[in-house]
C-alpha cells in the first residue's frame, strides 16, 4: 500500500457542540458490512439525555469513566440509568461498564454533576462474530433483573509507566449475558514515549482510539503521534483525535508518541469490532504469541 492508502485508516470523527462541551463520534463498518457507532460524551446534564427513554436498535457497550489519568476510577458524580419497562434503577458514581442488549429500553439522568471531568463512551456493537464460542454462565445477582449488566470499578492496574490503569472487561462478564461479546481496552496515555509494542500484525480488524481528554476541546488530541504501516513501516504523524483502523493482516507499529510535542494526557484503547479474541503475530512470523486478556490479568 502507498502512503496516502495508509492514510486512509485514520478514521476522522464528527465534532459536534452541545452546550460548553464537545462530543465525539465515530461511525463505521466491520470487516463483514456492519455499521458500528463509538461516541464519547463528557457527563453533563448538558450532553447526557436526561429523562428522555431511549431503546437501541443494536447491543450498545457503555463505559462511564473518570477525568483524571491518575483517578480513571473515579466519577466524582452520580448518574442514574434505567433498563428495561420495569425502569429498574441503578445508580453509577465510579467507573463502570453498562451492557446494554437491543431492544431494552435504557434511561440516563444526572442526579448529581461531577465534580470533575468524566465520560461517557460508547459502543453501539455489530452482531457476535461467527466463530465466538457461547459459555453460558450463571451469575449471582441482588436480585434485580438486570443486575447481570452491569460491572462496577472494572479497572486494571497500569502495565507500563506510560500509561494509566485501564478499563477493560474482567470477572467473564460477557458470560453472564447471551450473545454479548465486545473486544476493547481503554486508559490513558499520560507522557510521551514509544510504546511499548513490539511489530506485529493481526488476522482480524483491529481499531486504535485516540481520543482528547478536553471536553471542551474533543479535536485537539494534546500530543503529536507517529505510526508506522506495513512491512515498509511507513510513517504518519497526526495531532487530532481519531481512530486507526488496521485492517486484518497489515503490519503496524510501534508508535511514537513525541515528547516534545505532548501537551497533555489522552485517551487511548484499542477496539475489536468483531469482537474476536485478542491476539498478537510478530512480523515475520505466522504463529500467534501467547497473551493475557488485560481484563482478565
Amino acid at each position: 500500500m502507498a502512503k496516502k492508502d495508509y492514510e486512509s485508516c485514520l478514521l476522522q470523527p464528527e465534532i459536534v457542540n452541545i452546550g460548553s462541551y464537545q462530543t465525539f463520534t465515530i461511525k463505521n463498518k466491520d470487516r463483514r458490512g456492519y455499521d458500528y457507532v463509538v461516541r464519547l460524551l463528557p457527563v453533563s446534564k448538558e450532553t447526557v439525555p436526561g429523562d428522555i427513554p431511549e431503546t437501541a436498535d443494536s447491543d450498545r457497550l457503555e463505559l462511564f469513566v473518570g477525568g483524571s489519568p491518575d483517578d480513571i476510577e473515579k466519577v466524582s458524580g452520580e448518574i442514574e440509568v434505567s433498563l428495561g419497562k420495569e425502569n429498574e434503577t441503578y445508580s453509577i458514581n465510579e467507573a463502570a461498564l453498562v451492557y446494554i442488549p437491543k431492544g431494552l429500553p435504557v434511561r440516563h439522568r444526572i442526579i448529581r454533576e461531577p465534580e470533575k471531568t468524566a465520560f461517557l463512551l460508547s459502543f453501539n456493537l455489530t452482531p457476535r462474530w461467527e466463530g465466538f464460542p457461547e459459555e453460558k454462565v450463571e451469575r449471582a445477582v441482588s436480585g434485580k433483573k438486570y443486575e447481570h449488566l452491569i460491572l462496577r470499578n472494572p479497572v486494571t492496574p497500569p502495565f507500563a509507566e506510560i500509561n494509566s490503569s485501564f478499563m477493560s472487561p474482567k470477572d467473564d462478564f460477557f458470560k453472564h449475558i447471551s450473545g454479548a461479546t465486545a473486544n476493547f481496552a481503554l486508559y490513558y496515555v499520560k507522557r510521551g514515549g514509544m510504546f511499548p509494542e513490539p511489530p506485529h500484525w493481526h488476522r482480524t480488524e483491529e481499531i486504535l482510539m485516540f481520543m482528547s481528554s478536553d471536553p471542551h476541546d474533543m479535536e485537539n488530541l494534546g500530543a503529536t503521534v507517529e505510526v508506522g504501516f506495513g512491512p515498509e513501516w511507513e510513517k504518519i504523524s497526526f495531532s487530532n483525535s481519531c481512530f486507526v483502523r488496521f485492517p486484518a493482516e497489515l503490519e503496524h507499529g510501534p508508535f511514537n508518541i513525541h515528547i516534545g510535542k505532548f501537551k497533555r494526557p489522552f485517551l487511548f484503547g484499542h477496539y475489536w469490532p468483531t469482537g474476536e479474541p485478542a491476539h498478537i503475530i510478530l512480523s515475520g512470523e505466522t504463529e500467534e504469541l501467547d497473551i493475557v486478556n488485560p481484563g482478565e490479568a
